[in-house]
Order: structure tokens, then sequence, then C-alpha cells
């Protein structure tokens, strides 16, 4: 079966074969590569231009390739997210026991955060958050990402997506920095989100929020229900191995 006759399946298995090439510290370079494949180099060139352009690869030199912005990202989520989800969860549990609302961790997806754990409470009225739900750019803990994601270069093709909204999203990431809290109203009608970071040692890796309802979450960073959020996401990064000072420690 040919490339024409099943398209999809063989451009991704091309671009499987050509990434399985890397070895670590390692550059692709085109002749090479298109002779080790047995491929054409125009064909093998079109491919390559194709994953720069989807952040697979980064072109660093004549001829030459590394791997992209986005698998490091991937890479870097797949393996610290699942040692974060476990990490949170008896913290999500504690913070939800004691608050009574929904505690939701997210992580960076590539272009924003995805919900990998949620803690409900246990009341009759609940907010319910799917997890492997995307979060959009009006969301708290995007907010919060951008605010705090060191990959600069992803934030600025976020930001270039909704260019006459930059100057307020920038005004919020410095405010995010400020504080370590963004609390974001009306996203979901009715609904407030209150999100702090979780970093560890390399950085932003998580957000913890809680969710309620307008009358349940207040306006106000200052707030104790959110201040005990910012201290469970303390202790977590302390846990995760973190060291410095935690954003927004100078506002107590």
């Amino acid at each position: 079966m040919n490339e024409r006759e099943n398209g999809d399946i063989q451009v991704i298995a091309r671009c499987a074969q050509i990434l399985r090439q890397f070895e670590p510290g390692s550059r692709l370079r085109l002749g090479p590569l298109a002779s080790e494949l047995g491929v054409g180099r125009s064909t093998l060139h079109r491919y390559l231009a194709s994953m720069v352009n989807a952040d697979f690869l980064e072109r660093v030199g004549e001829g030459e390739y590394t791997l992209g912005p986005l698998l490091a990202q991937l890479g870097t989520m797949a393996l610290n997210s699942l040692h974060v989800i476990e990490a949170a969860g008896p913290t999500m549990r504690d913070l939800c026991q004691q608050t009574q609302e929904t505690v939701v961790l997210s992580v960076w997806g590539g272009l924003g955060p995805v919900v990998t754990r949620v803690e409900t409470p246990d009341k009759l009225i609940q907010v319910l958050v799917r997890i492997g739900s995307q979060l959009p750019i009006d969301a708290a803990q995007t907010r919060l990402f951008l605010a705090f994601l060191r990959d600069r270069r992803t934030v600025e093709k976020i930001l270039l997506l909704v260019p006459d909204r930059r100057a307020e999203l920038e005004r919020g990431m410095e405010s995010a920095r400020r504080e370590g809290v963004v609390i974001v109203s009306g996203y979901v009608l009715g609904l407030r989100t209150a999100a702090v970071p979780v970093l560890d040692a390399r950085g932003i890796a998580a957000s913890m929020a809680i969710v309620g309802t307008e009358a349940a979450i207040p306006d106000d960073t200052s707030a104790g229900l959110v201040q005990g959020l910012r201290r469970a996401a303390e202790e977590l990064s302390r846990k995760l191995g973190f060291s410095g000072d935690y954003p927004g420690s100078m506002q107590e």
C-alpha cells in the first residue's frame, strides 16, 4: 500500500521513522537521512519542512535538524505529569475536604492546559470538570501558565493568535507573576476559578485550581480560601523539589 492510497497512516509512519533516527545529543542531516531511509532528498525535505512547521523538529543549520519544542514539551509532560498527578492526590483531597469545593489539577499540553485530576466534595450540588479537557485562553489556568511558562516562544505563539487582547493578557500575566494567583469569573456563567502554580526545580509543573460558584469563591487574592489554595500548592511544590520563593509570598 503506497502513501497515496493510505496517506494519513503512511505520513504518520514516515514521521515516526524519522524521529526514531535520533539518539541523545544527535542531529539529523538531510543527505545521510535520505540514504538511511531510502527516500528521495526532495521528498524527505518536504517531510522535514512540515515537521519543522509543526514544531516536531527544529532546523539548526544548513540541512541539520534537532528535536523541536513541541516534542520537548510533550516529553517533559509525559515524564513529569504522572509524578505530579500522583503527588498532588493527598493535597487535593485535603483541600477539597477543607473547602468543600471542586479542586482541579492541570498540566501543560502544548498549546493549553489539560485537566488531569479532579477532586469533588461530598455534597448535594457539585461543580464537575471533565478530565482530559483542554482549557481555552479565557480559563484562569491558561492565563497562569502563560505567566510562568519558561518557553516564551510558545507564549508568543499563543499571544499572536489574539492580537486584539494581547495588552490585556500581558497585564494579567504580570499580575499573576506578582501575586501568584489568577482569578477568573464568567468563563462559565455563574462560576469562578482561582488558580495557582505548582512548581518544581524546572519551573511550572501544573496548575492547581478551586472551581465553584461566584458566591463561594471570593474575587480577592487575599481571601482565606485563596490563601489556603496557595499554601497547599506551595507545600506540594516543595515536595516536588521547588526551593525558591513561591510567587506572591511578599503579598501575604
